[in-house]
């Protein structure tokens, strides 16, 4: 007789049977975690790449894993978690895309299953989950960004279920979970720091309305306050411990804090703005692959949606408010980690929370027979972008039109022919004309060439837009190609959004030579490298 049959047979039923229970649960899990990450990889592997912010996310962790400071050589404008856990993937793995996509897809499987415990965690029947878990897969799919948003919309979503448990919990374990909604507050702080603060903040929220009189705090709840707090300070002190110790501090306050006001004078979307685009789009929409990228978009509309549906029941029902307080807390923590871009690569982050948020007030609210109607609705609805997605991702997969990458860094990822060709011959003529030059690329692209190019970075900078220059970035780099540093320039042209470096291209473009065209970008050289100091005749791609 095996050591389990043994002990089930000594072991009361009462004490045997949630132990078994939770066993297959956490398997369920395990597989279902495994799968949400397969799909995840697929589609995303299967939707193209990203020229600017994923192929940036792979450049930052290649550099970092060949031994360059973050911070202090790199430029990163997030908190660095996402990067220790990236830097020794690449390390192991390779630089391969298909590594940061693997981690964004198991972000995004990650934040299925918790937002699936939240659901749960909040009362929704299992009907509701299975809704849920419709609308996270035609609105959350692995999107093309680099891993510090996703990993930080994970960890909203756990401080968020850990919040939950808190309240549920036994007095003795209250303690362990108090510490648990620091420490995942902080990781999500190590991950992003504004939604990280974002977290903490709705936590905290919740914890003091939790009490025994919320808004009163009596040195219960002050302790309760004390205690996340703390757990969230020293998760925050020992993820940014490496940054001090090499020496990186002052660019990472520069880069991640201080300089975020050119981000929100330069960078804002508002959403009124995104919403009154949203018509234009539906009109533009005539394929599938248009309906595709259409429809993530409605996420606009669901965000509304899921604040109203818990203020109304907030104002009706009278049970488990604080659960309803809790999700109305965290919503807008999501929605204000959004801020100031409402575009789709940033609202997308908003709808696990909005969509969980919905399902578990509209059970509240309604009456059996409209609950049922309104969910059917629903189940229509997101099951209607879930096929869109997967449709679209097999219209790809079988057309001739696309094929798999052979640039370099990106196998496994399907392209456009069209723009394979064009991308690698302007990769081949920067490779041909820079190699044995040190070389800026002025372009939103500029990591992209750097990596399939194969061309060193003389600078922090491998996305080289205003917004990531800090404060004194842009003044740095004209005083490097003065020094004779940097020997020449490749700056895009034309090249007009306000996201333009001002002060470094004026320099480029008035105190270095033009050369000629080299597709991706315009070279420039200084006046001492150019034999006769002028200006050599333009390309033919300008």
């Amino acid at each position: 007789m095996s050591l389990t049959s043994r002990l089930a047979r000594r072991a009361p039923a009462g004490a045997i049977r949630p132990a078994i229970r939770a066993g297959h649960r956490a398997w369920w899990q395990t597989l279902g975690g495994l799968l949400l990450l397969g799909w995840g990889l697929l589609i995303s592997a299967a939707h193209d790449f990203g020229l600017a912010d994923e192929i940036w996310f792979l450049r930052v962790a290649q550099r970092v894993a060949a031994g360059e400071r973050l911070y202090g050589d790199v430029f990163f404008g997030a908190t660095p978690l996402s990067i220790y856990l990236s830097a020794p993937l690449v390390r192991l793995l390779g630089v391969e895309l298909l590594v940061i996509k693997a981690l964004v897809a198991a972000c995004f499987a990650a934040s299925v299953l918790l937002g699936l415990r939240i659901a749960r965690q909040m009362g929704v029947s299992p009907a509701g989950c299975a809704l849920v878990l419709l609308g996270l897969l035609a609105y959350a799919w692995p999107r093309q960004a680099g891993g510090y948003t996703p990993l930080a919309a994970a960890g909203l979503l756990a401080t968020w279920s850990a919040t939950l448990a808190w309240r549920d919990a036994a007095a003795h374990h209250a303690r362990y979970w108090l510490i648990a909604i620091g420490v995942l507050a902080g990781l999500t702080f190590a991950a992003k720091q504004n939604i990280g603060l974002y977290a903490l903040a709705a936590a905290l929220t919740a914890v003091a309305l939790g009490g025994a009189q919320p808004w009163r705090v009596g040195r219960r709840t002050l302790t309760a306050l004390l205690t996340v707090t703390a757990a969230f300070s020293l998760t925050c002190l020992l993820s940014i411990l490496p940054v001090l110790l090499e020496g990186a501090w002052s660019q990472f306050v520069d880069y991640g804090f201080v300089n975020k006001r050119t981000y929100l004078r330069l960078g804002p979307i508002g959403y009124v703005d995104e919403l009154k685009r949203l018509p234009q789009r539906v009109q533009r929409a005539r394929s599938l692959a248009q309906a595709a990228q259409l429809y993530p978009h409605s996420v606009l509309l669901l965000i509304p949606l899921a604040l109203t549906g818990l203020l109304l029941a907030l104002a009706l029902v009278r049970r488990r408010r604080w659960v309803l307080a809790t999700a109305l807390l965290f919503v807008a923590a999501a929605l204000a980690g959004a801020y100031p871009r409402f575009d789709i690569e940033h609202t997308a982050y908003v709808a696990p929370a909005a969509l969980i948020a919905l399902v578990g007030s509209a059970a509240r609210l309604s009456v059996r027979r409209v609950r049922y109607a309104l969910g059917l609705l629903a189940a229509l609805w997101f099951g209607a972008g879930s096929l869109l997605i997967n449709l679209s991702a097999l219209q790809r997969m079988s057309s001739p039109d696309y094929e798999p990458a052979r640039l370099p860094h990106l196998r496994g990822i399907l392209v456009s022919r069209h723009e394979q060709a064009t991308l690698a011959q302007r990769a081949q003529q920067l490779r041909g004309a820079l190699r044995q030059e040190r070389t800026l690329l002025l372009t939103p692209y500029a990591a992209f060439y750097y990596l399939v190019s194969d061309l060193p970075n003389p600078t922090p900078f491998d996305y080289p837009l205003a917004t990531a220059f800090g404060l004194h970035g842009e003044q740095a780099t004209i005083a490097a190609i003065q020094r004779g540093e940097i020997g020449s320039v490749c700056l895009q042209q034309p090249w007009r959004s306000r996201l333009r470096p001002p002060e470094l291209a004026q320099y480029v473009e008035h105190h270095l030579v033009r050369q000629h065209a080299l597709g991706a970008c315009v070279l420039y050289r200084r006046r001492a490298a150019v034999p006769d100091g002028r200006a050599a005749p333009t390309g033919i791609d300008e």
